[in-house]
């Protein structure tokens, strides 16, 4: 289990992530999150995601500084989610396709 979901799931849904790179060295991440895998995939990111909302909420101080965007939560959650994946048993490194 992986962010409370199984793992091999997780791995079935990443397998139908595509990646597209776009102008000034981006890449964007894209998946339709289907099925019962997808589903799997898509509760993992928002857990990891509130962990990390978590954590800013309770670094912040009294004033506004380094203020993450939601892209930069959806961002750092998919990496976390990524390396757990690769640390838990039954886990593997994860190869995307192109578009």
């Amino acid at each position: 289990m992986v962010a409370g979901e199984p793992i091999d799931l997780l791995v079935r849904a990443l397998d139908d992530v595509r990646m597209v790179r776009q102008p000034a060295e981006m890449t964007s991440i894209t998946t339709d999150f289907p099925g019962v895998a997808g589903a799997a995939l898509y509760r993992a990111l928002l857990r990891v995601e509130a962990e990390h909302l978590l954590a800013e909420s309770d670094r912040l101080g009294p004033v506004l500084t380094g203020v993450l965007t939601a892209g930069d939560h959806r961002r750092d959650a998919l990496i976390d989610l990524l390396g757990r994946i690769r640390a838990a048993p039954g886990g593997r490194a994860l190869r995307f396709g192109s578009v």
